[in-house]
């Protein structure tokens, strides 16, 4: 390539031209390079790595000198004579009411002159009189190689000295594609054959196809916009090309159309439209046959299935439709099912899918129906039918199953469970000590073999083959009982006097020791640690006294926790890691505001539980994280109010609610939501007796059922379940 400056028209501009290694001209006509009146110099060239040619070159326009470049490719063809085309012109005529500018339009037809050039100025064309334009080619075989000036330029009538120069050249691209011809559709695709052109016009092999497809017709303004699709390069010019676009939508008209670009980055004109439809899809979704149900609330069921596919089992299908009903569903009734909202996606087929169907009926059973949809759509039959039934309200409507008058007609004091097997204690009596088969929760049947037990008994603990009680009597105040054969349990020896003769009241216990309260009298010890691990002679570990009158007891790792009446340490703390026992102190949270008495006790892993009353009408329930044993904090911000004295305190099996036993006339059993917010804890459901109040409380986990003891001489034992 050279590059000089030259004056032939008048001001210095700066040309290009190409030669081959003799020498010899490669263009017919030097190249312009710079376009108007400036002055132009000192032009630099520079070839880059794929060929294409850099000139840089300085220009004053009379006050200021600036860098410009340019950048050409390999040009191989020349200018052509008698080409067609249009130029389209518009002018700014005046404006309308709104200020809007108004426009006359011009369009004139040209062809190139035998030197290939297209020249027209205010003189020559007083046709022309254009405040901006633009050309089409009519022929796609050629292009616009130089204007001179640049595009877009304003043309004003009468300026011969600003005339506007066209020149256009043939490319030297691909030809047309002219044939391209769509057969073979299917579902999802279409087969493309055309006859591949060459690498400049029709002969050599081009570089590239570039296909694309869309739903509308193509041309070369939406051409950008339509979908492209990769295929093997081209063959050589005239050879018989084909390709197969998958992934379209079935039943669908497509669009398709190619251009081809050369080894000089030169693009054909767009290839001939073709078009056609996809064949409509006539495989629907394999059958849903492992649909399952679940009712996992009182107002909503899972559903699981295996996702079937698109075509049978292959694929990803477009869309579930779940309907479910009171009876059975069927291809008959399928239309009057209730169908469910929110379905989800389906997934590729063999993906495990759920739903939850919410917005049902407690206690009620459901019938569930699934059909899967594809695009078109193809609908699946009908699933098998699965079927659930919602729970009951659960704890927050306990329903009562069963009520006995036990032996002695004398009210219920404490109770416990174990197993198939409820024990209970009253506070006097022949018998007091009573042992009720359970194996059936819903009705429960008193056994004969009861005991007669001295003293007052307070508390009972029930642990393997023993059960425990806490007695008045001054010489017996810790009564062991062989439990081992319910039907006749006997006192293993004649009972263990505990040091004093205040009376027992609390009873836990834990591996193979028993932790036992006293009533408080001066200078006695009330709390006690008793190894029981032969059972027919226990004996004391160690002792502690404590200030103020202790209840229950319960143990957690290495501290027991005692409800007590002190007024200012309502819950007590004893570390028992080691003999003697001693007291964790201080202790701000342990005394609670108010004079109320600690008097009953739960805990499980890292809470503790305690009841409070003024034995007149109040009974709260407060709540201790004792994560640290040596520094618990209150949970409870409000404490509970069960409206009377809190008896006794059990809890569900996953820790969600308390159970309490009350003197509350209008809800003697109460239903205590502890999880959702703990600060604040809520009644949720109740039982009342109406006549009489529930002096202790047990739940069996096994048999989800509440046992109670009525203080009530015909009542003693009351059985609750959750509504189902």
């Amino acid at each position: 390539y050279v590059a000089w400056v030259d004056g032939r028209d008048g001001s210095s501009d700066i040309y290009l031209q190409k030669f081959n290694t003799d020498g010899i001209f490669q263009w017919t006509n030097d190249l312009k390079v710079n376009y108007g009146s400036n002055t132009a110099s000192l032009p630099q060239l520079a070839v880059d790595s794929s060929g294409k040619l850099i000139i840089a070159w300085q220009e004053n326009d009379g006050s200021n000198d600036d860098i410009k470049a340019a950048t050409f490719g390999t040009f191989t063809s020349t200018p052509t004579a008698s080409v067609p085309l249009r130029v389209y012109g518009t002018k700014t005529i005046g404006k309308d009411a709104g200020n809007n500018d108004i426009y006359k339009f011009d369009d004139n037809s040209f062809i190139t002159d035998g030197a290939g050039e297209l020249n027209f100025n205010g003189s020559d064309q007083p046709k022309i009189e254009w405040d901006s334009y633009h050309i089409e080619i009519i022929d796609a075989s050629y292009q616009l190689w130089q204007t001179e000036p640049l595009l877009p330029i304003n043309v004003k009538p009468g300026t011969p000295n600003n005339p506007i120069t066209l020149i256009l050249k043939q490319t030297n691209a691909p030809r047309q594609i002219t044939d391209l011809n769509l057969t073979n559709p299917t579902e999802n695709s279409m087969k493309l054959e055309w006859t591949a052109p060459g690498n400049h016009g029709n002969i050599g092999t081009a570089s590239s196809y570039d296909l694309r497809y869309s739903t509308s017709t193509i041309n070369s303004s939406n051409w950008n916009s339509a979908t492209p699709f990769a295929i093997n390069p081209p063959l050589v010019a005239d050879s018989e090309e084909t390709a197969t676009v998958t992934n379209l939508a079935s039943d669908t008209a497509y669009y398709f159309a190619i251009r081809t670009t050369n080894s000089d980055s030169e693009v054909s004109v767009l290839s001939n439209i073709a078009n056609r439809k996809t064949e409509k899809e006539t495989i629907a979704p394999a059958v849903v046959s492992n649909l399952t149900a679940v009712g996992n609330s009182t107002t909503s069921i899972v559903l699981n299935w295996t996702a079937p596919g698109d075509d049978a089992n292959v694929g990803t299908a477009t869309s579930y439709d779940i309907r479910y009903s009171t009876s059975t569903i069927n291809d008959g009734n399928w239309a009057t099912a209730t169908q469910a909202t929110g379905e989800p996606a389906p997934l590729v087929a063999g993906t495990s899918q759920t739903m939850e169907i919410t917005g049902l009926n407690p206690i009620t059973t459901y019938y569930f129906g699934l059909k899967t949809s594809d695009e078109v759509p193809n609908v699946s039959n009908l699933s098998n039918i699965a079927n659930a039934a919602t729970l009951g309200a659960g704890w927050s409507q306990p329903q009562l199953t069963a009520v006995r008058n036990l032996s002695s007609n004398i009210a219920g004091a404490k109770i416990q469970t174990q197993g198939n097997y409820v024990y209970i204690i009253k506070a006097s009596g022949n018998p007091n000590f009573i042992i009720i088969d359970a194996s059936n929760p819903d009705n429960p049947t008193e056994l004969a073999g009861a005991l007669n037990l001295s003293g007052t008994l307070y508390n009972i603990a029930v642990d393997g083959n023993y059960a425990y009680i806490a007695s008045s009597d001054n010489n017996k105040e810790l009564q062991i009982i062989n439990i081992t054969n319910p039907n006749s349990p006997s006192l293993v020896g004649s009972g263990f006097d505990v040091t004093g003769t205040n009376d027992a009241v609390g009873i836990y216990k834990k591996d193979s020791i028993v932790y036992l309260t006293k009533t408080v009298i001066s200078g006695a010890d009330e709390f006690f640690v008793i190894n029981v691990v032969n059972p027919s002679s226990p004996s004391i570990s160690g002792s502690l006294n404590l200030s103020g009158s202790p209840r229950e007891v319960v143990v957690l790792n290495n501290y027991a926790y005692i409800a007590s009446s002190d007024n200012s340490r309502e819950l007590v703390i004893v570390s028992i890691a080691s003999m003697p026992p001693t007291l964790v102190t201080p202790c701000a949270v342990c005394n609670l505001a108010g004079n109320d008495n600690g008097l009953t006790i739960a805990g499980f892993d890292n809470t503790i539980i305690l009841g409070r009353t003024n034995g007149i009408s109040n009974g709260y329930l407060y709540l201790f994280d004792v994560a640290t044993p040596t520094s618990p904090t209150l949970i409870t911000t409000t404490p509970y109010n069960g409206q009377n004295v809190i008896n006794d305190i059990t809890f569900s099996d996953d820790h969600k609610y308390a159970f309490l036993a009350t003197d509350y006339d209008s809800a003697e059993f109460q239903i205590v939501d502890i999880a959702t917010s703990p600060s604040t804890p809520v009644m949720i459901g109740s039982y009342s007796s109406a006549t009489y109040d529930f002096n202790g409380i047990a739940y069996n986990v096994g048999q989800d059922r509440i046992y109670l003891a009525g203080d009530d001489a015909n009542n003693e034992l009351v059985v609750l379940k959750p509504q189902q």
